[in-house]
This record gives structure tokens, sequence and C-alpha cells, in this order.
């Protein structure tokens, strides 16, 4: 674990997830408090969670696009429009109660498809930028940044700036995107993270890769359980966050 994080690319790595699922942690809270301040039901509360994390049954069929596009051609793109987003948000904490929702919606439903793009790409960099020797390391140091970044750091930080005033929560994930952007940037044009192929009108091969991706998954014991137990946990994490937050 220390020879890995030894690695600069590694370092660069874990410090650009970092900051980028801080600024989801943010926006993880953000949503629902809004929300709920504009006097939201449970059911909007419920389809704004759905709206940010719906995304994420695509993520097979979205990773082979960022195989096909490149992480970093995709990442120079992402970030920069994530962060206008970000501040859209901001904005709409000043529209009048009754229309907050229905762009609260939109605003999360944008937030979550941009927010599965990133986090895939960023996921793809340790396998092509570092050697086998640190690949476990590397996903492992990777995951648990996300991981407390994203759920417990970034929803202490989003209390804490809700105190002061709920449109501070989407300043500092722009703010925090922004960082995000320079500390990844010297990566993203490395030929390593360019696109595996330059065709990508050919919808043929692509939904090959996609199916092949689903059967390999339906096929194989060890996978199908890993993801009915991941199921399993989001849907439960989903109604508890659901209830308790209103």
């Amino acid at each position: 674990m220390r020879a890995a994080l030894q690695n600069l690319l590694l370092r660069r790595i874990l410090a650009t997830s970092a900051t980028s699922n801080l600024a989801d942690g943010l926006f993880l809270l953000g949503l629902p408090i809004v929300a709920a301040q504009t006097g939201a039901s449970p059911l909007w509360i419920g389809l704004l969670s759905a709206a940010q994390t719906v995304w994420w049954l695509f993520s097979i069929p979205l990773s082979t696009l960022i195989d096909r596009l490149g992480p970093g051609p995709l990442l120079l793109i992402v970030r920069p429009i994530r962060i206008v987003v970000a501040v859209v948000a901001m904005v709409i904490v000043a529209f009048p109660p009754e229309q907050q929702l229905f762009f609260l919606l939109v605003i999360a439903a944008m937030w979550g498809f941009l927010e599965v793009l990133a986090d895939s790409a960023v996921m793809a960099l340790p396998a092509l930028l570092l050697g086998e020797q640190t690949y476990d390391e590397s996903y492992a140091l990777l995951y648990s940044t996300q991981s407390v970044t994203n759920t417990i750091l970034g929803s202490a930080l989003g209390a804490f700036l809700i105190m002061v005033n709920t449109w501070l929560v989407f300043v500092v994930a722009a703010i925090l995107l922004g960082i995000s952007f320079i500390i990844q940037h010297p990566l993203l044009r490395r030929s390593e993270v360019q696109p595996v192929q330059s065709d990508t009108s050919d919808t043929t091969s692509l939904w090959n890769d996609v199916t092949d991706g689903w059967n390999h998954i339906r096929k194989d014991r060890f996978l199908r359980a890993m993801m009915i137990t991941l199921a399993g946990i989001v849907v439960a994490e989903e109604v508890v966050a659901t209830v308790v937050v209103p």
C-alpha cells in the first residue's frame, strides 16, 4: 500500500476522485434538503434521489461508450459541464418554492448522468496508467477514497454549509469540481487514456460490446451474486434516505 501511494499518478487520481466525490456528497445531501425546505413530500424526495441514481442501471453501456470515446477526452468535456450544473443548482435555490421542485428534478437527472460518466471514466484510469504490480492496491484505495468522501465527508460538510446557507452547498460543489478538473488535467492528454477504437459510429459493434458484458455477468455465478447483493444494498439505502431526510 505504501509503495502504491508513492506513485505520483495514483496520488493524482486519488486527489481528483476525492474532490469530485466530495462534490457528489454535497449534492447527495443538498438536493433533498432543498426540496424538503420547500415542503416536498417523501414522493418528491424519492423522485429526486431516483433521478440522480437511476443512471447507474446504464453503467455498462455507458462504460462501453467511455472506452470508445476515451476517458481523457470524455473527462475534458464532462467536468466543465458538471461545474455549470452546480452553478445552475445554486441559482434555482432562489426560485419561488412552487417552481423549485421541477427544476431540481431536472438538475438531479443531469447531475446523476454526468456523475456516472465521470466516475466510470476515473475508475478506468488506474488500469490504463498504472502498472499491474499496484493494480489491487490502487483500486482498493480508490474505492475507499470515493466511499469516505462521498457518503461521510460530503454529508458532514454539506450539513455544516446548509446551516450557514443552502446555496453554499452548490457553490462549494462547483469549486471542488474546478479543483478536481485542475488536478486531473495533466492526465487527460496522455496517450493511454485516448479512445480504444477510433470508430464510434459502429453501433453494431457497440451493441455487441454491451451485450457481451451483460451476458458475462449473467453466466458468472459470482458476478451475478455480487450484482444482486449490491442492488439490494442500494435499494435499502435509498428507502432509508427517502424516509429519513424529510
